[in-house]
C-alpha cells in the first residue's frame, strides 16, 4: 500500500541537492503601443529552493502566482533575469542550448494537458521513444518499439497501446503515455505542472498513485505544481506557497497544513476546505482579485487583501522570509502571522 508523501519520514536534502535555486527572478516585458510605453511584470521574485532525490516539493498558489513560470525556469525553458540555478551541483543558469543538451533528458516536464504535448500524427511507441531519437539513438524501429512497450507496461498500459495513435486513447491513458515518455530517458527530476487538471476523478486517483509508485521505484525528485491543496499535501514532502511571484511560506507538508502562519496560506486552506488543527482555528477569507503583476502593491504584496495588515508597516516594507524559530525549516514572510 502506498503511503502519502506527507506521512513518510521527513526527507533529508542531499549535499549537493539534486536541484537548487538561489534568488531566481524572472521579468516579462509587454509591448506598448504607438502611444503607450512597454510594461514589465515580475513573474517570480527572489525565489530560492532546494530539492533532494526521491523528494517532492509542492508548489501552490492562485492563478498568476508564478507557479508555472517557476517550473519553466527550473527546466531552463526560460532564462532567469537574476539568480542562480544548480542541477546536481553544476550551475546551469547561463548555459547555452548546446551545453544544456546532455542535461535535458535528466529534467523532464509533465504538462497539464497531455493532448497538447504529443504529436497526433505519431504512433504511441514513437511518442514514448521520441526523446531517445532526439538524443541520436538510431536503433531499429522494432527495438525502439520494444523499449516503448517496456515503459508503457511500467505505467500500467498494455503492449497493444504502442501501435495506436493519441486520438484513440482517453486523457488518462494519454497522460500515462506522457509519463512513460519522460521516464524513457531516465530523468532525475520531474516537473509536473497541473498534471491532473485535464483528467476525470477516477483517472486522477490512478495517476496520483502511479506517480508516487514510480518515484519510490526510481528515486526521482519532483516539483509538483497544483492548485489542488489536498492533492499537494498528499503528494509532497515539503510545500512552497507563492503569491504574486513571491514565496510567502515554506516548510514540511505537516507544518504548512497543520501550523500555517501566513494569512494567504490560511485563506487558501479555508477556500479549499482543508481542515485545520484545533490550535490553528483563525479563518481568513480572500477578498478581491489578485493585483496586476505589472503594478504590484508597495510593501507586502498581499497587504491589500490581508485582514491582518497594518497601515504604515505592511504597505511600506516587504517582510523577509524568515524561520519560525532558529533551527526551523518552517519559514514565513509576514509581520503579523496567524496564531
Amino acid at each position: 500500500m502506498l503511503v502519502p508523501a506527507a506521512e513518510q519520514a521527513p526527507s533529508v536534502v542531499a549535499t549537493p541537492p539534486l536541484l537548487r535555486a538561489d534568488n531566481l527572478t524572472k521579468v516579462f516585458r509587454h509591448r506598448g503601443s504607438l502611444f503607450t510605453r512597454p510594461t514589465f511584470s515580475t513573474a517570480i521574485s527572489d525565489v530560492s529552493l532546494e530539492l533532494g532525490s526521491a523528494e517532492t516539493l509542492g508548489i501552490v498558489g492562485e492563478s498568476g502566482s508564478g507557479k508555472t513560470t517557476l517550473g519553466r525556469t527550473v527546466l531552463r525553458l526560460l532564462v532567469p533575469d537574476f539568480g542562480r540555478l544548480y542541477f546536481n551541483g553544476e550551475e546551469i543558469t547561463e548555459l547555452s542550448e548546446r551545453q544544456l543538451r546532455p542535461i535535458r533528458p535528466k529534467m523532464q516536464p509533465i504538462f497539464q494537458d497531455p493532448r497538447t504535448s504529443v504529436n497526433p500524427q505519431l504512433r504511441i511507441w514513437q511518442t514514448v521513444t521520441e526523446g531517445l531519437r532526439i538524443r541520436g539513438n538510431d536503433a531499429p524501429p522494432k527495438e525502439l518499439q520494444r523499449e516503448a512497450v517496456h515503459w508503457l507496461e511500467q505505467v500500467g498500459l498494455r503492449a497493444e497501446v504502442s501501435r495506436r495513435h493519441p486520438r484513440e486513447l482517453s486523457s488518462g491513458e494519454l497522460q500515462r503515455v506522457v509519463i512513460a515518455r519522460a521516464l524513457c530517458v531516465a530523468p532525475e527530476l520531474l516537473v509536473s505542472d497541473e498534471p491532473l487538471s485535464a483528467l476525470d476523478v477516477s483517472a486522477r486517483a490512478q495517476i496520483v498513485n502511479l506517480l508516487l509508485d514510480l518515484q519510490e521505484r526510481y528515486r526521482t525528485g519532483m516539483l509538483f505544481i497544483s492548485h489542488d491543496l489536498r492533492l499537494v499535501r498528499y503528494m509532497s514532502h515539503r510545500i512552497l506557497v507563492m503569491y504574486l511571484g513571491h514565496v510567502v511560506e515554506t516548510g514540511s507538508a505537516t507544518e504548512v497544513y497543520e501550523q500555517s502562519l501566513h494569512p494567504y496560506t490560511r485563506a487558501l486552506l479555508n477556500a479549499g476546505d482543508v481542515p485545520l488543527s484545533s490550535r490553528r482555528s483563525l479563518r481568513v477569507v480572500l477578498e478581491g482579485p489578485s493585483p496586476d503583476p505589472s503594478r504590484p502593491p508597495t510593501g507586502c504584496t498581499f497587504h491589500p487583501r490581508c485582514p491582518r495588515a497594518e497601515a504604515g508597516r505592511c504597505d511600506r516594507e516587504a517582510p523577509e522570509l524568515l524561520p519560525v524559530s532558529p533551527d526551523s525549516t518552517h519559514r514565513v514572510a509576514c509581520y503579523f502571522p496567524c496564531v
